[in-house]
C-alpha cells in the first residue's frame, strides 16, 4: 500500500514561440477553442460526440491544469474510471480500473497507435505523459483493430506533433526526497523534416520505508508532412529503477494489527529495475481518388531485473518471508496497414490488418529469507543460480472493415 506524496512545485515555466507580430500587439488575444478530436473507436479522426462509442477526451490544457505526469492524474475526471497507484508492476506503476473490474490485462494501452505492452500486459509502469496532445477513454469492449480486443476499454495516449514549436521546462521537487525536471522543445528543422524531443528525469519516494522510484526518460518525433503524404518516426528510451514496497497483510478478512501499516519487508538491496526501447514507423499518403493508405510499425525491446519478497508467517520467526529474483526479456513487434476511402460526403469505408507478436522469457529462482516484524532493513544474499525458466509466445493475426453512412448531420450508420 503506497501513499503517494504532497509534490510542492519549485518552478515551472512555459516558452512559447509566439510570432513577432504577435509580440507586438498589446491587446488581449481572444481566446481560441480547441475542438476534441479522437481517433481510438473507429481509426477515423472524429468528435467523441459523433462516435458510436462512449469516449471521453483530455486534452493537452486539460492535463497541464491537473498537473497530470501519471495516468492516475490524467484520468481523474474520467467517468467510470479509476486509478489506483501502485500494484505488482512496483510503486511507479498503476492499476486502472473500468467500470468496477480491475484486472490488468482486462484493458488496452495504445501510445500513439502502437500497443503499449505488446501483447502481453499494458506496460503501465514506463508510460510517460510528458509533451502529450491528448488521452482517449474509450469505455466498454473495444475491437480488434489494434491487433488484440480488450474487455473493458483502451486508453490511447497522444504525443504532440513533432513540428509544434512550444517549449516546456519544468522544475519540481516535494517530500520524501522527491523531485525531477523537463524539457520539450522542437529541433530546428531540415526541409520539410519537423523534429522534436522531450528529456526529463524525476526521483518519487514515499512514506513506505525504502519505497521509491528513479526514472530517466527520452523521447524523439519526427515527421514530414505535405498534402499528399506524411512520414514519421518515433523513439523512446526509459530506464526506471524501483525499489518496492510491501503489501500489508491481512489476518482474515482485516488487515493485520500485528505490523506497522508502512513497514516494508522486501530485502535491503530489493529492486524493480526495467529498461525500455521502442522504435516506431509509419507512412500515409493518398491513393486512388481522395482514399489515405496507412502504414505503421513498432518494436519495442523489455529488460526487466528483479529482487524482491514477501511476508507469509506473520510472527517474528525463521523464514517467515519468501522471494524471487528473475530477469525477463520481451520483444514485441507490431504491424498495421489500412485504407480509408470516402465516396462522396455521405459514405466512408475503412479497411485493414494488423500482426502483433510478442516473446517473452523470464529466468529467476526461490528463497526465503527472516524479516522482523517491525520491517527493518535485512540484507540477503541474492541465488546465484537461476534454476527456473520460463518463455511465451503470442501471435495475434487481424482483419478489419467498417462502413459509415451519414444520411443526415444527425444520424450515422456504423457497421
Amino acid at each position: 500500500m503506497f501513499q503517494t506524496t504532497t509534490a510542492i512545485l519549485l518552478a515551472s515555466a512555459v516558452i512559447a514561440a509566439v510570432p513577432s507580430s504577435a509580440r507586438a500587439q498589446s491587446t488581449a488575444v481572444p481566446p481560441t477553442i480547441q475542438e476534441k478530436v479522437e481517433v481510438v473507436a473507429t481509426r477515423l479522426p472524429r468528435a467523441p460526440h459523433d462516435t458510436p462509442s462512449s469516449v471521453q477526451v483530455f486534452t493537452r490544457d486539460m492535463l497541464r491544469t491537473l498537473g497530470a505526469t501519471n495516468l492516475q492524474q490524467a484520468l481523474t475526471l474520467a467517468a467510470g474510471v479509476e486509478v489506483a497507484p501502485g500494484g505488482d508492476g512496483g510503486p511507479a506503476s498503476s492499476v486502472p480500473e473500468f467500470w468496477g473490474l480491475r484486472e490488468f490485462d482486462a484493458f488496452l494501452l495504445v501510445v500513439d497507435d502502437i500497443p503499449w505492452g505488446g501483447a502481453f500486459n499494458p506496460a503501465l509502469a514506463t508510460l510517460n505523459l510528458r509533451d502529450v496532445e491528448r488521452v482517449e477513454v474509450l469505455r466498454g469492449a473495444a475491437a480488434v483493430t489494434y491487433g488484440a480486443t480488450s474487455f473493458v476499454g483502451v486508453v490511447h495516449v497522444v504525443h504532440k506533433a513533432a513540428a509544434a514549436t512550444t517549449r516546456y521546462l519544468d522544475i519540481r521537487g516535494g517530500q520524501y526526497g522527491s523531485g525531477g525536471g523537463s524539457i520539450d522543445f522542437g529541433i530546428p528543422s531540415s526541409g520539410a523534416w519537423k523534429s522534436r524531443v522531450t528529456l526529463d528525469g524525476e526521483r518519487q519516494g514515499f512514506k513506505d520505508d525504502r519505497t521509491s522510484f528513479v526514472r530517466g526518460h527520452g523521447l524523439y518525433r519526427g515527421a514530414a508532412v505535405s498534402a499528399t503524404k506524411k512520414t514519421w518516426l518515433m523513439a523512446d528510451v526509459n530506464v526506471l529503477n524501483q525499489s518496492p514496497g510491501s503489501p500489508h497483510p491481512r489476518q482474515g478478512t482485516a488487515l493485520s494489527s500485528s505490523v506497522p501499516l508502512d513497514a516494508n519487508y522486501n530485502p535491503a538491496n530489493a529492486r524493480i529495475d526495467e529498461t525500455r526501447l521502442f522504435f516506431s514507423f509509419g507512412h500515409e499518403r493518398q491513393v486512388l481518388e481522395n482514399a489515405r493508405w496507412s502504414a505503421t510499425a513498432g518494436y519495442t525491446h523489455s529488460g526487466q531485473n528483479i529482487f524482491r519478497g514477501f511476508l507469509t508467517n506473520i510472527a517474528n520467526a525463521a523464514n517467515n518471508a519468501t522471494g524471487f529474483v528473475e530477469t525477463i526479456d520481451v520483444n514485441d513487434l507490431y504491424v498495421d496497414t489500412h485504407v480509408s476511402w470516402p465516396k462522396g460526403e455521405r459514405v466512408e469505408f475503412v479497411a485493414g490488418g494488423d500482426f502483433l507478436f510478442a516473446n517473452g522469457e523470464g529466468k529467476g529462482a526461490t528463497f526465503t529469507y527472516t524479516v522482523p516484524l517491525s520491517g527493518a532493513a535485512t540484507s540477503v544474499t541474492e541465488p546465484t543460480t537461476l534454476n527456473l525458466d520460463s518463455e511465451a509466445r503470442r501471435s495475434f493475426f487481424g482483419g478489419y472493415a467498417m462502413a459509415e453512412f451519414t444520411p443526415t448531420s444527425k444520424v450515422r450508420f456504423s457497421a
